[in-house]
């Protein structure tokens, strides 16, 4: 009996212990952090210094912006996410631990929300260009207008040359818009971008679109010498007769293509170092990979003469476009007709001449090769 009575005392101190425990309201929270902050929303964390609370309650000028439950035990960060804030807006807010005997005392936090500045430059037009009715001197050009915030748009070549500028919006943001370029180089292989803009700045370029102008019945691809002084009556100077020079640089391939000839020429530091002799030139070129492609070959004696550029020496070529050349021979595939098998013609770039009667094909020259525009 005395046994009994001990055991029904002590459970009933164990119970009223558990009582008292639950009539005290927990510690509060301590080490409040706040990050991952958006215009929306923030993540909160604190420690939690109890072992007998229900959760935790987020306060905002009274309100419960946010509550988590209990998780762990004393001594053990918790993590909370508060969404639906003001952006831009500076938040102090009370962090409390509950239990059914209150709150504890609350843990001050104090935070902003950011502004994620919106972008009033338009958007990109195209990306695709449609391009027809090519002529002479003109085609018509189609893209998608992709915004509704444009002051105009305006259509440049890969040089930043301006073909038409204050093209006006028109209709709405998802219509097509469709123009005439004119006043273009007849025979002219052309490289165009869209851009839109407006006050605040200009769009990302849409993809580039290649075209060709008509070449008229009267004309053929036969290119200026880029002889522009006349030294003596009908010379090349004098006639000024044939198409302009015109070439398109592409800095990341490092290729140069010829708008009239449809030959892009290979324009690496390779062609400005290499020496071989004819055999491994033309081994070289048809084992080269630049830009993506590998289909090069070693030029002909007629398409390496194509590139030189009368009005100059030293070397004779654009050296705005072709950056990297030697003043001296480069190789071509063509033989000469007087030794076949054994003597191949070569282009002098530094005071523009092919040697005749050739070069022998074990001789050691600087190698240039070439491949078709096969798109165009």
């Amino acid at each position: 009996m005395k046994k009994k009575t001990i055991f029904q005392t002590l459970l009933i101190m164990i119970i009223l212990s558990i009582n008292a425990m639950a009539t005290i309201a927990p510690k509060a929270p301590i080490n409040a952090g706040a990050y991952k902050f958006t215009e929306n929303s923030t993540r909160l964390s604190f420690m939690d210094m109890s072992d007998n609370e229900e959760g935790f309650r987020v306060y905002h000028n009274g309100d419960i912006i946010g509550t988590v439950g209990a998780k762990d035990g004393n001594g053990t960060y918790q993590y909370i996410t508060l969404r639906d804030l003001k952006k831009a807006t500076l938040y102090t807010v009370n962090i409390v631990a509950y239990n059914n005997a209150g709150e504890s005392t609350p843990l001050i936090k104090s935070f902003r929300t950011i502004s994620i500045p919106k972008s009033n430059v338009p958007a990109q037009p195209g990306a695709y260009i449609g391009v027809w009715n090519e002529t002479e001197d003109s085609v018509r050009i189609s893209f998608m207008d992709n915004s509704d915030n444009e002051d105009g748009f305006r259509v440049e070549d890969l040089d930043g040359n301006v073909l038409m500028d204050n093209i006006p919006p028109k209709d709405l943001n998802g219509t097509y818009q469709h123009i005439t370029l004119s006043g273009l180089d007849e025979g002219k292989l052309y490289f165009i971008r869209v851009f839109a803009y407006n006050e605040s700045g200009v769009s990302i370029p849409s993809s580039t679109r290649a075209f060709r102008t008509k070449c008229s019945n009267k004309s053929s691809r036969v290119k200026k010498t880029g002889q522009s002084i006349s030294y003596y009556p009908k010379d090349d100077g004098d006639y000024q007769k044939g198409l302009t020079l015109s070439y398109v640089r592409d800095n990341i391939k490092e290729i140069v293509t010829d708008n009239i000839t449809r030959l892009q020429w290979q324009d690496n530091e390779d062609a400005k170092t290499i020496i071989k002799n004819n055999y491994e030139a033309s081994n070289y070129c048809s084992k080269l990979t630049l830009g993506g492609y590998n289909d090069w070959r070693l030029p002909t004696r007629k398409e390496l003469f194509g590139i030189l550029d009368f009005s100059r020496v030293h070397p004779s070529i654009d050296t705005n476009k072709f950056k990297n050349i030697n003043s001296d021979f480069y190789w071509t595939s063509t033989t000469h007709e007087y030794s076949v098998g054994s003597n191949t013609w070569v282009v002098d770039f530094d005071n523009i001449r092919s040697a005749s009667p050739g070069e022998l094909r074990t001789s050691k020259h600087n190698v240039r090769c070439v491949r078709v525009v096969s798109n165009l």
